[in-house]
């Protein structure tokens, strides 16, 4: 008898745990379901293009800097690739921002 009321107990746990893991699991769904979409569509829009923005920079500053280097100016090659680097952590920086805030 003592081992079927242990037994009904340890499944009473089992239920009752999975039921609350359950309920607080689709509570921090619905959670992160209302903090999706942070931004209004315009912001994300112009967080977009900006990110946009700062890609066409890095192209050109790596095509300035092909040509300087080709053309004999190795320090202003060098300048011209650190500022494309410089452009593409911005865009890379407003891409995660978009991801977080307007997926």
């Amino acid at each position: 008898m003592r081992n079927i009321r242990s037994v009904i107990f340890g499944l009473g746990f089992l239920i009752g745990g999975a039921f609350l893991a359950n309920l607080f699991g689709a509570e921090a769904g619905a959670q992160q379901r209302t903090v999706e979409r942070i931004w209004a569509e315009e912001d994300c829009q112009n967080i977009s293009g900006a990110s946009a923005i700062f890609l066409y920079v890095v192209s050109e500053n790596l095509g300035e800097g092909d040509r300087l280097r080709n053309e004999g100016y190795e320090a202003e090659a060098n300048e011209s690739y650190e500022s494309g680097l410089r452009f593409s952590e911005l865009a890379a920086n407003y891409a995660r921002n978009f991801e977080v805030y307007c997926k």
